[in-house]
């Protein structure tokens, strides 16, 4: 019983470490997700615009109804920041106001 506690106890210090070492040394890489059909996405297109050319690292993906189930996105346009690191991939989705201001002020 010891065995397992020390063993989950362990995998627990690994997920952490990897976690940390990707959001202080990974590549922050902030994400756009959007369908071109969705009125919301057309209208967010402009303002995706003038953040790509204020932050260094950005990516923009068309979705599927499978990739969206795929990765838990419940609605579009879906912006997230991505931390990668040596094969550690770390989210963290944004949800507040769809301005560019305060995108990239969360961003920072």
């Amino acid at each position: 019983m010891n065995y397992v506690l020390v063993l989950a106890i362990i995998l627990i210090l690994i997920l952490v470490y990897r976690a940390v070492t990707a959001r202080i040394y990974g590549e922050k890489v902030l994400v756009y997700v959007y369908s071109s059909t969705c009125p919301h996405c057309i209208e967010f297109n402009k303002v995706w615009e003038v953040i790509k050319t204020k932050f260094p690292k950005t990516e923009s993906y068309p979705i599927t109804d499978y990739q969206a189930r795929q990765k838990k996105i419940k609605s579009v346009p879906h912006i997230y920041i991505e931390y990668r690191y040596n094969g550690a991939t770390i989210t963290a989705p944004y949800t507040g106001p769809r301005t560019a201001e305060a995108i990239l002020k969360w961003a920072s």
